[in-house]
């Protein structure tokens, strides 16, 4: 069993310690080892951070889902996030090792419509599976 995750902030780690691993988790490096991105509200410096959305949920003519407000909410966040930062291009997003992840094919397609012109892309959680990332949208 995993005893010691290097990858994640240790507000990811604590939640999956306790969701999966019964508290036995640990994170291998403290918060300081994440630097916060600006344009975007962590509460008490967490990093899962959860927006409610209003939206309609709809199945695409492959049947997957996709929800247009909330794809919206996504975009925004990107938006804001590139223009905080001073992600300017391609080169700046890829040094930062940004995602964003979606469970859904057609949630992605809708996301990737309004951030490809941030240099972002929205992948699906199960394509990301090994990968590493600095920050990651959902």
């Amino acid at each position: 069993m995993l005893e010691t995750n290097y990858r994640s902030h240790p507000s990811i780690i604590s939640f999956s310690s306790q969701q999966f691993y019964g508290g036995l988790l640990t994170a291998g490096f403290d918060a300081s080892n994440f630097p916060r991105p600006r344009g975007m509200f962590f509460p008490n410096d967490e990093r899962a951070v959860f927006i409610h959305v209003d939206g309609s949920e709809h199945r695409d003519y492959a049947g997957s889902w996709e929800n247009q407000l909330e794809a919206k909410v996504v975009i925004d966040v990107c938006e804001n996030m590139v223009r905080q930062n001073g992600w300017v291009n391609a080169k700046d997003l890829n040094s930062q090792k940004v995602a964003v992840l979606s469970a859904y094919r057609a949630q992605c397609t809708l996301i990737n419509a309004g951030i490809r012109h941030l240099g972002l892309v929205c992948v699906t959680v199960d394509s990301i599976q090994g990968s590493e990332r600095d920050k990651i949208g959902r």
